[in-house]
């Protein structure tokens, strides 16, 4: 049942919204097709539903948020009954069993663990600010766990010499591997790779159309993608357009060039430094 949150000259020196309020209360029930009943309620309730108050703060804030800091447009009446409706439908789905079915619990749980999480995040952005004073520290502190490995970019270009091969055609391979190594070391002068060459002679699919070049491996990484005879020779290529004799490799004879060789260096503080401030965030 609803009842009349109070009787309006028990009001006194509460305001005229608070007065407004009760006299919506009057609007909204009498719509309802209810009427209000005389009320030993506090002011400070402006409407009961089966026993249940709906309080004025709790109107209020509702009333707030639905307005947004724009000022108030909406019909207050309208707000009132949407709040007496929601009370209603949660005490029959609470006093008739609903909320005890297994489903709606998981998902009572689901939206209890999210908002918790989001809570903790915010406090974290709150609470932990990360200066770049402690993010310098930690770097400081400890520069070889910010360290690029040394690393090698090389083009390769594979005569195909199947692993079955006779001998007479894996002769023939090492051959058409020498002459290619001849044409690059003129045709390729001033290339960071094999260029048109690796096109025409390459039978590495990924890389021919684009001169031959891998891209920047550091030395697991070459050891991981190339064959163990084939990284080696990668590796022991020391300045950038040295090109290689021919190599036998599980599939082919390989010519590698060398593109670039970089030195193991420190990264710079701005490059690592978000890294840092999310290790200290999950630190707090």
């Amino acid at each position: 049942m609803f009842h009349h949150a109070a009787h309006l000259n028990s009001l006194g020196a509460a305001g005229s919204f608070r007065l407004a309020l009760l006299a919506l209360v009057s609007v909204a029930l009498a719509g309802c097709g209810r009427q209000p009943a005389p009320s030993r309620t506090s002011t400070n309730v402006v409407a009961v539903v089966d026993g249940v108050p709906i309080s004025t703060s709790r109107f209020e804030a509702e009333y707030r948020r639905r307005n947004g800091p724009d000022g108030a447009v909406l019909d207050k009446s309208k707000v009132l009954a949407d709040l007496i409706d929601q009370e209603a439908a949660y005490l029959k789905a609470t006093r008739g069993g609903f909320m005890d079915l297994p489903e709606v619990q998981q998902a009572i749980r689901s939206m209890v663990v999210a908002r918790f999480r989001e809570s903790r995040e915010k406090e974290l952005t709150a609470g932990s600010a990360i200066t770049v004073e402690r993010a310098r520290a930690v770097y400081a502190a400890d520069t070889n766990r910010f360290l690029r490995p040394a690393a090698i970019n090389i083009a390769l270009l594979r005569v195909e010499c199947p692993r079955k091969a006779s001998d007479e055609k894996k002769a023939e391979a090492m051959k058409k591997a020498g002459v290619a190594r001849a044409r690059a070391l003129e045709e390729t002068k001033g290339i960071g790779h094999f260029g048109p060459l690796a096109a025409e002679i390459s039978s590495d699919q990924a890389s021919r159309y684009r001169g031959g070049e891998q891209g920047w491996m550091n030395l697991a990484e070459a050891k991981a993608r190339l064959p163990e005879g084939v990284a080696q020779a990668a590796l022991a290529l020391t300045d950038p357009g040295q090109i290689s004799e021919p190599i036998a490799g599980p599939d082919g004879i390989y010519l590698l060039k060398l593109v670039a060789r970089r030195q193991e260096q420190t990264r710079p503080f701005d490059e690592v430094r978000p890294q840092i401030e999310h290790q200290l965030a999950l630190q707090a």
